[in-house]
């Protein structure tokens, strides 16, 4: 009787967890600038996931222009969320990664930095990021999430 009541109490009480808990998947659109010698500026999607609720893993692949000409940039980041599952406010997270430069002359760069979002528990948001990866780098958008994680046992 005591394992069928606990049981209950579990399945009643799953729908209210699974709603709290941080989101898996994220996909967005991103604007980026980067202050350099050339300078860059442009836009792309941006997806990400959360293996863990305080560790996102996400790819930000953007067109634009660099020095008068066609240029792209790729990036690959890695953030620590300080505050996986907030609702309200604004939460922030430290990021690090690499940048590659599509241009006539390729470079790589590492990336490090700091973000600021509204709300990285809820189903969408802002962005804003400031850091360094090839220049001085700023990037805003908006971001949707889904898929939150079933609780654990």
């Amino acid at each position: 009787m005591t394992r069928r009541l606990a049981a209950l109490a579990l399945v009643a009480a799953w729908p209210a967890q699974a709603q709290t808990s941080p989101p898996r998947f994220e996909a967005g659109l991103q604007a980026l600038g980067v202050l350099a010698e050339p300078d860059y500026g442009g836009a792309g999607p941006w997806l990400a996931w959360r293996p863990a609720p305080s560790l996102r893993l996400g790819l930000l692949a953007t067109a634009g222009a660099s020095a008068g000409s066609t240029a792209g940039r790729v990036e690959g980041t890695g953030h620590l969320l300080l505050e996986p599952g907030r609702m309200t406010g604004a939460g922030v997270y430290f990021l690090a990664g690499v940048a590659w430069r599509i241009t006539h002359e390729d470079r790589a760069f590492l990336l490090a930095g700091i973000g600021v979002e509204s709300a990285p528990g809820r189903r969408s948001g802002w962005v804003v990021e400031l850091g360094v990866g090839g220049g001085w780098r700023a990037t805003a958008g908006y971001r949707w999430r889904w898929g939150g994680r079933p609780p654990s046992r």
